[in-house]
C-alpha cells in the first residue's frame, strides 16, 4: 500500500522564504508610525497604505525571480496562475488597521501551499523582532527556537483571545469565562512573548480573507495545536473555531462543550443551510425540462482578476437585491461572475441559459431548481404550478410571486443566484417574471446577471430605489498593467512596456481581443492594421479564421467542423461525430492551448463547451462552405442527443421536419400534463 504522507518541506525553501519575508518585514516597519503615512480606503471599505502595495511588490519581485513557475494570491494585486503546482498566499501587512494607527498588532503573513495543503508558513511581526515559522515535517519555531502548545488540561487560569466580541452567542463565552473560574482575560489578540509558549492559549476567531489566514494551517499543525470548529467540521475556512492544544479538545473538556451552544448564523432546530454553488439547467435523457448537472466554469490560466472588481462585486451581491454584468461576448463577463460567486462566501447557484430556455414556464422552473437547491424547504409551491395547466401558469406575476413565497417560506440565510447569458432570454412573459421577481426578491435573495445586452426589465426603477449594481464593458477592459500581467506574466512572452501599451491601444483593452493577440504574438505573427482585434464579430470571425483555425493541423481542423453543432462536448458525442478514438482527448488537448475558445465543464466526466463566439463562427464558416455537410452533422448530433429537445432542436437546424414532427408528437404523447413540456412543445410546433 502506498504511503499517503505528503512530501515534507525542503529547509532550503523554507530558509530561503523566510530570507523574503524578512526583507518583506523591514520595508513594512519603515512606514510604522511614519506621522504623514498616506491612508485610502479600498472598495470593500478597508485601509490600504503605500507599504502594503510596496512589501506585496518586493514579495512578488522575490517569487518571480527565484520561482518563476509558481501562482500568486495576493492581497493587492492581481492573482498570477502558476504551471509548477506551487501558489504563494501572500497578506502584506495583515492588520492594516492598527497599522496605520500605530498599535502593534500587524504583521507580514506569507505561506506556500502545493498540491497536498499548506507546505510552509511564516508569519514575523517585525514591531516585535519576532518570526513564527513552521514547514510541512520540520516543525514550528520562533525565531529558530522550537514552539508550540503545552499539554495544559483545563481551561482554568489560561487566556482567551477573540478577533471580537459581536460574533459570539453569549452562552458560548460565558461558558468559556466559568470554565476558566475567574472570568475570561478577552484581548483582541494575543502575541506570544519572545521564546515562551502560552499554556492551553485558544484563538476563538470568524472568517477573513484567505490570505490571512494563509500560514495557519501549517502552524497549528506543526506547533501541535488542533483546530475545532464550532460545527464540528475541524476546517480552517468553515468560520467560527477553537484553537487549542489537543488535550483541551477531549469529550470531556469545556472547550469542547462550548462547541455545543448555539451560535449565530446557525439554522433553526431540524434544518441545515445548503452550502456551496449548486448548478442546474436541463438534463439529457430525463424528459423536457428536467434538472442536470452545469458546473460554472472553472478559471483558466490566461484569464486576469481585477481584484477591485471582484471586491467591488461581492459587496454588491451582498448588499443590492441585483447585480447586473451587461457587455460585449468575450469581454469576461462569466469569469467575473464565477470569481465572485467563489469569493462571496455565500450559498451560490448558478444557471447558463441558452434559446431552449427562452419561454415562461421553462424560465420559471429553472429559477425554482436554482432556488431550491439552496432554500432548506425547496420551492415545491412553483414547481407544482410551472407543470399545471391552471391559468395562473401563463401569469408571469402569479409564477414570480409563488417563487417569492416558496423562499419567504424556507428562511434561508442570504443566498446568491447567478443567472449566466441572459441575453438568450427574450421571451416577453419570461422577461416579465423576472422584473417582478427583482422589484419583490426576498431580503435574503441576490441575483448576479450577466448578458450581452441589458434585459428588458425595469432597471430605471431598481437603479433609483437603489435595488442595483451595474458593470459595464468599459469596467472590463484590460489596462497596461492588467495586459502586462497577462502577456507577460501568463503567457511568458517578455515584451518591453510600448509592446504592451500597443495591444492594449489595438484590442482597445478586449479581454478576449488581448487573448487572441498574445497567442498570435506567442507564434511569432502579428496581424497589421487598425481595427483587427475590433469586438465586430466579423472582425473578430476573419481573425479566428486567419490566426486560430489556420495554425491547427488539418485534421484538428476537421474535428471542430464536426463538432461545433453540439452544446456540449461529451466523449461520446464527439466520438461519434468526429468518427475518431481519440476525438476526446484532441478536444482535451485544445482545452489546454485554447482554453478561453475551448472551455472545460466537467473535469471528472472530460466534458467541454466551445465558446460561443468560437461555436458561431464555426457554424457559419461551414454553413457558408458546405451547407449540406452541416445538416448531415445536426442529424448525427439528434441522433446521439439524450434530451429530446436537444434532438428536435437539431433535426429542425437539419430541415428535417417532418422526423422532428415525430418527435414531437411523441413527446407530446407523454407530457399531456406537462404544463412546461406542452409550452415547448408548442414552440416547436411554430416553427
Amino acid at each position: 500500500m502506498a504511503d499517503a504522507t505528503p512530501p515534507a518541506c525542503d529547509p532550503a525553501l523554507l530558509a530561503e522564504v523566510g530570507g523574503l519575508v524578512a526583507r518583506a518585514g523591514e520595508l513594512a516597519l519603515e512606514g510604522f508610525r511614519q506621522p504623514d503615512l498616506a491612508v485610502h480606503r479600498k472598495p470593500d471599505g478597508t485601509v490600504v497604505t503605500p507599504y502594503d502595495r510596496d512589501v506585496e511588490r518586493l514579495l512578488r519581485r522575490g517569487i518571480a525571480a527565484s520561482f518563476p513557475d509558481d501562482g500568486v494570491l495576493g492581497e493587492e494585486e492581481d492573482d498570477v496562475v502558476g504551471t509548477s503546482g506551487r501558489r504563494w498566499i501572500l497578506d502584506p501587512i495583515d492588520g492594516t488597521s492598527p497599522y496605520v494607527r500605530g498599535v502593534v498588532t500587524w504583521g507580514v503573513l506569507v505561506a506556500v501551499e502545493d498540491e497536498h495543503g499548506v507546505l510552509l508558513g511564516i508569519t514575523a511581526c517585525p514591531w516585535a523582532g519576532e518570526t513564527v515559522s513552521a514547514g510541512r515535517g520540520l516543525g514550528c519555531t520562533m525565531n529558530g527556537r522550537p514552539a508550540g502548545a503545552s499539554a495544559r488540561e483545563d481551561v482554568q487560569g489560561s487566556v482567551l483571545a477573540t478577533s471580537g466580541m459581536e460574533h459570539w452567542a453569549p452562552g458560548t463565552l460565558d461558558h468559556l469565562a466559568r470554565a476558566r473560574g475567574d472570568g475570561a482575560d478577552v484581548g483582541e489578540r494575543l502575541r506570544p512573548g519572545p521564546g515562551r509558549h502560552r499554556p492551553g492559549r485558544r484563538l476563538l476567531r470568524r472568517p477573513g480573507p484567505p490570505v490571512g489566514r494563509g500560514p495557519a494551517p501549517v502552524l497549528m499543525a506543526e506547533g501541535r495545536r488542533l483546530l475545532r470548529t464550532l460545527d464540528g467540521s475541524g476546517s480552517f475556512h468553515a468560520g467560527t473555531a477553537l484553537l487549542c492544544g489537543p488535550p483541551l479538545l477531549e469529550p470531556s473538556s469545556p472547550c469542547s462543550e462550548a462547541e455545543n451552544s448555539e451560535a449565530p448564523g446557525e439554522p433553526p432546530e431540524g434544518r441545515s443551510w445548503r452550502r456551496g454553488c449548486h448548478t442546474v439547467g436541463r438534463r439529457a435523457g430525463s424528459g423536457v425540462g428536467a434538472a442536470h448537472e452545469a458546473p460554472r466554469p472553472d478559471p483558466a490560466a490566461d484569464v486576469v482578476l481585477r481584484r477591485d472588481l471582484v471586491a467591488a462585486l461581492r459587496i454588491a451581491v451582498r448588499t443590492v437585491p441585483v447585480t447586473l454584468v451587461s457587455a460585449q461576448a468575450g469581454a469576461g463577463k462569466t469569469t467575473l461572475a464565477a470569481a465572485v460567486a467563489a469569493d462571496a462566501d455565500l450559498p451560490c447557484a448558478w444557471v447558463t441559459l441558452d434559446a431552449a430556455d427562452d419561454d415562461l414556464a421553462s424560465f420559471v422552473y429553472l429559477l425554482a431548481l436554482a432556488m431550491g437547491s439552496v432554500v432548506p424547504t425547496g420551492c415545491p409551491a412553483v414547481l407544482d404550478l410551472v407543470g399545471s395547466s391552471l391559468p395562473a401558469a401563463l401569469d408571469p406575476r402569479r409564477a414570480a410571486g409563488v417563487l417569492v413565497n416558496d423562499v419567504l417560506a424556507g428562511a434561508p440565510p442570504p443566498f446568491l443566484v447567478v443567472l449566466d447569458d441572459l441575453h438568450a432570454i427574450t421571451d416577453s412573459s419570461a422577461l416579465a417574471a423576472l422584473d417582478h421577481l427583482a422589484a419583490h426578491a426576498p431580503p435574503t435573495l441576490h441575483l448576479l446577471l450577466t448578458a450581452r445586452r441589458d434585459p428588458a426589465i425595469g432597471l430605471s426603477r431598481l437603479r433609483a430605489t437603489g435595488r442595483l449594481a451595474e458593470v459595464r464593458g468599459e469596467d472590463l477592459r484590460l489596462d497596461a498593467h492588467q495586459t502586462d500581467l497577462l502577456l507577460n506574466g501568463r503567457l511568458g512572452l517578455g515584451l518591453e512596456s510600448p509592446a504592451v501599451k500597443a495591444v492594449v491601444d489595438r484590442a482597445a483593452g478586449w479581454a478576449t481581443g488581448i487573448q487572441l493577440l498574445g497567442r498570435s504574438l506567442e507564434r511569432g505573427t502579428l496581424l497589421a492594421g487598425p481595427g483587427v482585434l475590433d469586438p465586430d464579430p466579423v472582425a473578430l470571425y476573419d481573425y479566428l479564421a486567419d490566426e486560430i483555425l489556420a495554425d491547427q493541423p488539418e485534421d484538428v481542423q476537421r474535428l471542430l467542423e464536426d463538432t461545433c453543432v453540439l452544446h456540449t462536448l461529451s466523449p461520446d458525442a464527439v466520438r461519434s461525430l468526429a468518427n475518431r478514438a481519440d476525438a476526446a482527448e484532441v478536444v482535451a488537448g485544445l482545452h489546454r492551448r485554447l482554453h478561453f475558445l475551448v472551455e472545460r465543464v466537467d473535469a471528472e466526466a472530460g466534458i467541454h463547451r466551445y465558446h460561443d463566439l468560437f461555436a458561431d463562427f464555426l457554424r457559419r464558416r461551414l454553413a457558408a462552405r458546405d451547407p449540406a455537410r452541416l445538416a448531415s452533422l445536426h442529424r448525427s448530433a439528434a441522433e446521439v442527443a439524450g434530451d429530446p429537445a436537444r434532438r428536435i432542436e437539431h433535426l429542425l437546424a437539419a430541415g428535417d421536419a417532418e422526423v422532428a414532427a415525430h418527435v414531437i408528437e411523441e413527446v407530446g404523447q407523454s407530457v399531456v400534463a406537462d404544463f412546461l413540456a406542452l409550452s415547448r412543445c408548442a414552440s416547436w410546433i411554430e416553427r
